[in-house]
């Protein structure tokens, strides 16, 4: 596998600041929301990417199916009894000024992304911890750390099953099953929108490899939450599922880290981790 490190340019814009784009883009927007122009479609990966071209409409990927495949018999790293649908909250209301941001943010999205953006979005697609090398500045795949990315599958399995359920009990249409203007420049799910399982494990992955390796912890939250934004810029998903991913990356990773059978794989792995922050090139 190649690298797939981030190029550099524009930073996709913090969560925080996805409502105030949206209260700028409304006025911008209201013309192509009454009658939406195409000017924003699929636009192609960027040149030498790895990225195919994507035909109209993408081809749809199964649904994130963690709860039914590979959820574990008994949870090792999560407590039960925690209320899950109150750590996202519920996503807005169909119709509402809070829908209609939204989706401005998306459409807006999509008529302003960059080939470069569109090339981060299909990198963050097969989400596996090896994408995480270029925060680390080191190689890290499973041949030469096999306990770490076994203990992060791990982890990610029991919050995988949390974020399935989640989409399940809210229901809530992608933007582009809700909004035929909405032209997705990655594959297409067959799973509902909120939260986002990719931004959540790619925050989750994050967190964890922050917890073990904290000299890295700016480079890969900055890389992590990337991923997340990127759904958006890809049409497959609101602000507000990111978000809500977010939130439940962290109360999980919280939950995880405080588990007596993370601290203790932790220290079984610390061989492993010795060896990886050994070959680390420095950050300037």
């Amino acid at each position: 596998m190649r690298n797939p490190s981030m190029p550099s340019g524009r930073s996709l814009l913090p969560s925080i600041a996805f409502v105030a784009l949206a209260g700028a883009a409304l006025t911008a927007l209201a013309a192509s929301m009454a009658s939406p122009s195409q000017d924003g479609a699929a636009a192609p990966p960027a040149q030498g990417s790895s990225a195919p071209a994507i035909a109209a409409p993408p081809v749809r990927s199964p649904a994130d199916k963690a709860d039914a495949r590979t959820r574990p018999r008994t949870n090792r790293f999560l407590p039960d009894g925690i209320d899950w649908k109150a750590v996202v909250g519920p996503p807005p209301a169909p119709h509402s000024c809070e829908a209609l941001a939204d989706l401005t943010v998306v459409r807006f999205e999509q008529k302003r992304r960059s080939p470069a953006e569109v090339d981060n979005a299909w990198r963050g697609v097969a989400l596996e911890p090896v994408i995480f090398d270029q925060p680390m500045n080191a190689r890290f795949d499973t041949e030469n750390a096999p306990k770490i990315h076994a203990l992060l599958k791990s982890a990610l399995v029991e919050l995988r099953a949390v974020n399935s359920t989640l989409k399940r009990e809210f229901g809530r249409q992608r933007p582009f099953d809700a909004n035929p203007d909405i032209t997705p420049v990655v594959p297409l799910e067959d799973g509902f929108s909120y939260p986002s399982s990719h931004a959540m494990r790619g925050l989750a992955t994050a967190l964890l490899l922050a917890n073990i390796f904290p000299e890295r912890r700016d480079a890969l939250l900055t890389f992590g939450k990337q991923i997340g934004y990127s759904r958006v810029v890809g049409g497959v998903h609101y602000p507000s599922d990111i978000e809500a991913a977010f939130k439940l990356a962290e109360q999980g990773v919280s939950e995880i880290l405080s588990s007596e059978a993370w601290r203790q794989a932790v220290t079984d792995a610390s061989d492993e981790i010795s060896q990886i922050r050994a070959i680390m090139v420095p950050i300037r």
